[in-house]
């Protein structure tokens, strides 16, 4: 008996031309209407491109699965969609038993199936499934008395009814084993991988291989990998596919790193492995540039479709393919009509189209056998009853769960007040259907006019809510528009009968207060707001509490010109959003004062940058036993030729206000790393750069990307490398930060915990972050008197960072009295005036220098 097997993917297609199994070897295929597809589907319904499966190999476990995606490589995709399992998806990691529609009459199941070449008996419970050669049509077919697929749409038991499969040849495919409910993934379960694949296995894999010790030394690469990349054993460590792999943080072998590597055009997916000695790292690399792409196509599509539908001039109707129900209009084909958009969500198509039902029907079922439909002539019937003509497209697509119809109507015919139509498009905002700026402000010049003519006051109020951009960044724009809608809603309970409310920005809502007694009024509204939004609000089945801040002027007092009112309710509500939220504020002429000295300050700075006036300065971080440096923390001067040296607690918050903050980040870490580079090439011993980085550079959506392509351009080994983050900032949103450190980390670099000791000390809040160093704050170690109250939390200190194995350093010290303390500690690495002030680029270099020679 022979337990020989092997795992095979199969897709068991059914078409109008035949049922057939088609064995899935190959790393991707195409699958549609064309004849030149590599699984063709014969159905006029299906697109010629409809869809593409890709391999998705597991390297740890030496397995893989497909994923199918809707559409081509390019982000083409099909007319009709896919269904899976029901469901209509654009993408897809297919699982054994799914079932797969292309269309109403074509349709795929999935299966993963073991092979056997040899078995007197079948374990499990499995049964057997011959295939063998037909010796009249010459091709091969499954005797359909005993495949008997885990498909709940042919019936609990059943296999395919007693007529022939066709089966693609292959002359490996001589008998086939299908699992059962019981064992469906059975072979997803082998046995693990040894992480050292046999030679010949690992030199004709398509997949890089390398292998290298736990210290970042290649010690194997494959022949794909020498192909791609001849220059890897030579430059080493250095290379981009394995830069960052040195000194990882080890913890049990097995899956130690997985990463996407940008490389020139190209983007690898990278999954590394610890083997059981802990001496060696697998690494395996594949190209997943294409898919990435895919990826992002798909995840933009909705909301490049919404959005287009949104704010272009030309109608579109979705009507549901079923009930012939309207699902979705948009705003050019309800104005088109003279319908709001809740009245046409009640219609259906036969309601809205001015023909007889038949003629409808008709051409809806031309559509079941084409893509799509060019229309010459479509009447509609507007608001009024009256029949409006237009030209363009009828599609048949997915929609969310189901299948609609899509009505693209392009130039209108007589309808005189069309344009106009056009003209009030542009006064609203398509999503929420409020005044937007430009309305606004028309609307405002008005209210001055009336208020100068009757001789009374009126207010502007700008409503800014804070939460909508986290909104968006979780759970994206469609349910941020929903959030805004909700917030809208809330604010309109409170309004008084006469004011106007429009939108702003995306984030912020204006009212105009037609006319007030005196400012009270508007301190009435406002307190009446902030009291409402108290309550959470229910989108979605989600609780939103929504966080505001309000800035107010008045007319006369604050300006008498629409541009002069918006404009400082606005610095009102700016200048209250640097202190808190749900708050309101009225216009003080010394905003206007400060809002212009900080213009006039980023303006200077920015000239600092372009001029070159800014330095960095370094700082030495020394271990008290040995006297060496350990590290250094990079700070910034700016040397201004007529003021002279400006500190960094003066010149970050300017360019926190704005966004200099990343250019001046930028010009930090590239400065720093490359000054780093230099000294090591000097032949002084390689040493730690520390760079701080407030909340806004930590955020940035781009910080990873930043910090890798700095690292790469200068070519400084990431483990030189440091990055000072305060627990303030890692609170700020805790989960998304832990996502960050995660992918800086993987990068090799190091992480410290700054200012520890001021404010909150979260212990076990800190603990679950991927930190390297801790540095006790230096407003702490100046007050520091050794009373036992601080020595205990000291001490606490002390042993949390031996405990998890941190670099502690006590930063700020200046005097002799407190560096005492600290040896009573046993704190071993100190950075302060009293050991060495901040040093310019050459004296740092001189004082590593000065090590080199007394080591």
């Amino acid at each position: 008996m022979s337990n020989d097997s092997i795992v095979r993917h199969v897709l068991v297609i059914e078409d109008q031309k035949s049922r057939r199994i088609v064995s899935l070897e190959e790393n991707t295929y195409d699958i549609g209407r064309d004849p030149a597809s590599a699984i063709p589907i014969y159905d006029r319904q299906v697109s010629r491109h409809h869809a593409t499966l890709i391999r998705v190999n597991d390297y740890q476990n030496h397995q893989y699965t497909y994923r199918l995606i809707d559409g081509n490589l390019q982000g083409k995709r099909s007319t009709n969609g896919i269904v899976i399992n029901g469901q209509y998806c654009l993408s897809h990691e297919l699982e054994h038993g799914d079932v797969i529609r292309f269309g109403n009459k074509s349709k795929a199941s999935y299966h993963i199936m073991n092979l056997t070449t040899e078995s007197e008996e079948q374990p499990y419970g499995i049964e057997p499934v011959s295939v063998a050669a037909n010796p009249i049509m010459g091709e091969t077919y499954v005797d359909p008395l005993n495949f008997a697929l885990a498909d709940h749409e042919y019936g609990e038991g059943a296999g395919f009814d007693h007529e022939a499969v066709e089966v693609e040849e292959d002359s490996s495919f001589s008998t086939a084993v299908v699992y059962n409910e019981e064992l469906q993934d059975v072979g997803r379960s082998a046995p693990g991988p040894s992480h050292h694949p046999p030679a010949t296995l690992s030199e004709n894999s398509t997949q890089l291989i390398v292998e290298l010790t736990t210290a970042g030394r290649v010690l194997y690469a494959n022949g794909a990998t020498k192909a791609l990349f001849p220059e890897l054993m030579a430059i080493q460590s250095q290379h981009p596919l394995i830069q960052g792999l040195a000194n990882l943080s080890l913890t049990r072998e097995g899956l130690q790193l997985e990463r996407d590597i940008p490389i020139g055009q190209q983007i690898f997916h990278q999954r590394v492995f610890l083997e059981p000695d802990r001496s060696r790292l697998q690494c395996y690399s594949e190209d997943v540039t294409e898919y990435r792409k895919m990826e992002q196509g798909l995840n933009d599509l909705h909301h490049r479709l919404r959005a287009y539908r949104e704010y272009t001039a030309t109608g579109f109707l979705l009507v549901d393919a079923r009930t012939k129900t309207v699902v979705e209009a948009n705003s050019a084909f309800c104005q088109l009509l003279g319908y709001e958009e809740p009245e046409v969500l009640d219609l259906t198509l036969y309601q809205l189209m001015a023909a007889e039902r038949p003629v409808i029907e008709e051409l809806l079922i031309n559509l079941e056998t084409q893509d799509y439909l060019s229309v010459p002539e479509l009447e509609y019937r507007n608001r009024e009853g009256q029949t409006v003509q237009v030209k363009g497209e009828v599609y048949r697509q997915p929609w969310e769960d189901r299948e609609v119809y899509c009505f693209v109507m392009r130039t209108p015919r007589g309808r005189q007040g069309y344009s106009e139509t056009l003209a009030n498009q542009a006064l609203y905002d398509p999503i929420t259907k409020l005044p937007n700026r430009v309305n606004l402000q028309k609307e405002l010049s008005l209210a001055i006019d009336a208020a100068a003519h009757h001789q009374h006051l009126m207010g502007v109020m700008f409503i800014h809510l804070e939460i909508l951009n986290r909104v968006n960044q979780a759970y994206g724009f469609s349910f941020g528009d929903e959030v805004f809608i909700a917030f809208h809603g809330a604010i309109a309970d409170c309004m008084r009968s006469g004011d106007t409310v429009g939108q702003w920005d995306s984030n912020t809502l204006v009212i105009i207060l037609a006319k007030i007694k005196s400012p009270q009024d508007s301190i009435r509204l406002a307190e009446r707001i902030l009291d409402r939004l108290k309550n959470p609000v229910t989108v979605r089945e989600r609780e939103i509490i929504f966080n505001v801040n309000i800035g107010i002027s008045a007319y006369p007092n604050d300006g008498n010109r629409a541009e002069d009112l918006l404009s400082r309710a606005n610095t009102a509500l700016q200048k209250l959003r640097q202190t808190g939220f749900n708050r309101y504020q009225f216009y003080d002429p010394k905003f206007s004062t400060a809002a212009l000295h900080q213009a006039r300050l980023e303006n200077l700075l920015q000239q600092a940058i372009a001029k070159r006036q800014l330095t960095l300065q370094y700082q030495p971080q020394i271990h008290l036993q040995s006297g060496e440096i350990t590290g250094m923390e990079a700070l910034l001067r700016w040397e201004h030729p007529e003021v002279g040296e400006i500190a960094p607690e003066k010149i970050i918050p300017i360019a926190a206000r704005s966004n200099l903050i990343f250019e001046l980040s930028d010009w930090i870490f590239r400065t720093a790393c490359q000054q780093n580079v230099d000294w090591q090439k000097d032949g002084l011993p390689p040493r730690a750069i520390a760079i701080n980085l407030s909340a806004r550079e930590f955020y940035r959506q781009d910080l990873v990307m930043m910090v890798g392509k700095t690292l790469e351009e200068t070519g400084l080994d990431p483990q030189w490398l440091e990055l000072e983050i305060t627990e303030n900032t890692l609170r700020q949103q805790p989960s998304k930060a832990l996502a960050i450190l995660q992918d800086l980390k993987a990068f090799g670099v190091r992480i410290a915990l700054d200012d520890f000791g001021r404010g909150q000390m979260g212990i076990g809040f800190i603990t679950q972050f991927p930190l390297t160093a801790i540095k006790i704050h230096q407003g702490f170690m100046a007050q520091l008197r050794g009373t036992p109250q601080e020595m205990a939390i000291l001490q606490s200190i002390l042993v949390l960072s031996q405990g998890f194995q941190y670099r502690l350093v006590a930063e700020g010290i200046e005097t002799e009295a407190q560096l005492s303390l600290i040896r009573q500690l046993q704190c071993q690495e100190v950075q302060g005036f009293l050991l060495s002030r901040p040093l310019r680029k050459r004296e740092m270099g001189q004082f590593l220098q000065k090590q080199l020679h007394q080591s």
